[in-house]
């Protein structure tokens, strides 16, 4: 029931982007080179996801065979991705739609006059990478089908703006088309914050690299495996005269010999030995061929080890289709109710499916039975010896400081070693004074079943901050990942 009701709300969130997509998911694979072919992007799409190629620097010709070789393991829709600076875009595109490619993804700039308008002419539907809201509008008004914005978190080529902003900055203003959001996602929970507040989907990359069909060399899957969120830095620039296109990945050797090499390169214009263009093109030079070397061939010391920030959430090798279905999975639709009848509230879940209920009047431990529903009961931390003994074991048990007129909680810390006792025999939701900067250490002292947040992640009361609700989450996502 649980799995059920989970995923009947996505639906309804998410179903602008899956009729778009045609998938049974709204989860598109992020376009990466050298790992974005055949056997992924068809994994993807058998999974209920949106493969898309990589097209990077390949001809018309590979292009075609690989759009014809992935027909072969998948009879559902997929798509390509084509970098806009590509100096046969306009051939690519002609590949595309004499292949019959029903989605094509348009990324690395501005689209140049007349592509977008070729595609939708050949019967594609036209996506677009936008960074801010005014280009966005632009690309709308230029005839693109769906918008994808990606922040900062994301792996490879980023830009300087986080994907909580984007977010914020996009979604409310861009209404006309689908908006699918990509950048350090790797959760359901994540997802679900996005698809409220507006998203129609979301692009997945990082999570899809290590997967049993990727044909990513084993050392590379094994680095992201081994990796923690904090390791995906992006590229550094030593010298503003000399611009370097920042690049998220892994730090490796490659990552510091390149700091060394910008050095070194600096001193030779400044001694007169190279010119200026000569130097900046030496620097640009430096990662020809890196990230094939690092994701084909598993030079994963010198080459380019391209990741998001989510790789901290790759913590082992799994099919495809298994990352897949674990995304809706990890969203729960709790109701919150204060003295309603037993079968108002069965009502209630029945209509919204709801995962569990959450009960916080003077309901007593009957109602647990009577509901035949998951139950999280709240209790005050006073209360939770005589709750653990009185409520059934399968019922949750959300500890707070309970204010008994509003029947909410008060906002206080509540006292985390009484209810890391309990927590111990049963399921306890830690709530009570949790914010992004305590929740890890909380979760660390009560290892609860999970926690309970609102006021602490509120820019003004009733008011939620997403950027606080984004970093509460990536908080207490690593503290549980530490002992489950």
């Amino acid at each position: 029931m649980d799995r059920k009701a989970a995923e009947g709300h996505l639906d309804e969130l998410w179903q602008r982007g899956r009729e778009f997509l045609g998938s049974r998911y709204a989860i598109m694979g992020g376009a990466m080179t050298w790992v974005s072919e055949r056997h992924l992007v068809s994994a993807i799409s058998n999974g209920g996801g949106f493969g898309v190629i990589a097209c990077g620097s390949m001809t018309p010709d590979l292009l075609k065979k690989e759009i014809l070789a992935t027909r072969t393991l998948t009879d559902k829709p997929f798509g390509v991705n084509l970098i806009t600076m590509h100096p046969a875009l306009m051939e690519l595109i002609d590949t595309c739609l004499e292949t019959k490619v029903g989605h094509v993804v348009l990324a690395g700039g501005l689209p140049p006059g007349g592509a977008i308008q070729k595609l939708k002419d050949g019967g594609a539907k036209v996506m677009c990478f936008a960074p801010a809201v005014a280009l966005a509008k632009k690309l709308v008004r230029s005839g693109a089908d769906a918008i994808v914005i990606e922040g900062m978190e994301a792996g490879g080529h980023i830009g300087p703006v986080s994907t909580s902003v984007l977010a914020q900055e996009i979604l409310p203003h861009v209404r006309e088309v689908p908006v699918f959001v990509a950048g350090g996602l790797g959760h359901g929970e994540a997802i679900l914050a996005l698809l409220e507040m507006g998203a129609s989907g979301a692009q997945l990359g990082t999570r899809f690299a290590a997967a049993t069909e990727s044909i990513a060399h084993p050392n590379f899957k094994r680095a992201f495996i081994r990796a923690a969120a904090r390791d995906a830095v992006p590229s550094v620039q030593l010298d503003e005269r000399f611009p370097v296109i920042p690049v998220r990945g892994l730090v490796n050797d490659g990552v510091r010999r390149f700091l060394k090499f910008q050095g070194e390169t600096r001193d030779r214009f400044e001694a007169g030995e190279l010119t200026k263009d000569a130097a900046q093109l030496a620097i640009e030079r430096f990662w020809a061929g890196a990230l094939r070397r690092a994701a084909i061939d598993g030079d994963i010391e010198t080459g380019s080890v391209m990741a998001g920030q989510s790789v901290g959430m790759v913590t082992k090798e799994q099919p495809t289709a298994e990352i897949i279905a674990e995304l809706p999975s990890h969203v729960m639709t709790v109701g919150v109710f204060v003295n309603e009848p037993v079968d108002s509230i069965r009502s209630a879940a029945e209509h919204a499916r709801l995962t569990a209920v959450q009960l916080h009047g003077d309901e007593p431990p009957a109602y647990a039975d009577a509901l035949g529903w998951p139950v999280i009961r709240a209790v005050s931390v006073g209360e939770i010896d005589v709750a653990a003994d009185a409520w059934s074991a399968d019922t949750a048990l959300l500890v707070d400081n309970i204010d008994p007129v509003r029947r909410g909680g008060t906002g206080g810390v509540v006292d985390w070693s009484r209810a890391a006792g309990v927590a111990k025999t049963r399921k306890v939701v830690l709530a009570g004074g949790l914010t992004p900067e305590n929740v890890a250490t909380a979760i660390r002292a009560v290892h609860p079943f999970g926690v309970d947040v609102s006021s602490g992640v509120e820019s003004a009361p009733g008011v939620k901050d997403s950027d606080k609700v984004m970093q509460f989450i990536s908080n207490a996502r690593l503290a549980f990942e530490e002992y489950l």
